[in-house]
């Protein structure tokens, strides 16, 4: 069966989704707001807010699977926090790990 993206392999899924992410954002940085009304940038302002939020939730999803497979230590990484300072260049690593840590569910017996 495929999805909306049209196809059956979950990494593509993947992939086709985080091309299509960037493709929107060249879109967006390319497009002439000076011609919109005011109604119409607040609108985009909202919108964009609201999916800087979801994908920021996707971000720590990622992160938090990172962590939960020692990918990072297995990329030479001592810490998670290290990993994404440097590797992934992540900003507030110490605030959004403390997030993740509240939000996200833990995969270990021991909680």
């Amino acid at each position: 069966m495929t999805n909306d993206i049209g196809t059956t392999d979950p990494q593509s899924r993947v992939s086709q989704a985080v091309a299509l992410i960037t493709q929107g954002l060249d879109l967006l940085a390319t497009a002439d707001l000076t011609t919109s009304d005011a109604d119409t940038l607040i609108t985009i302002a909202k919108t964009t807010e609201k999916s800087l939020n979801r994908l920021t939730f996707q971000s720590d999803r990622v992160i938090t699977e990172i962590n939960h497979r020692d990918i990072h230590r297995d990329r030479g990484y001592r810490t998670i926090f290290a990993f994404m300072d440097t590797e992934l260049h992540a900003s507030n690593c110490k605030a959004r790990l403390e997030r993740m840590d509240r939000v996200q569910p833990e995969r270990s017996l021991t909680g």
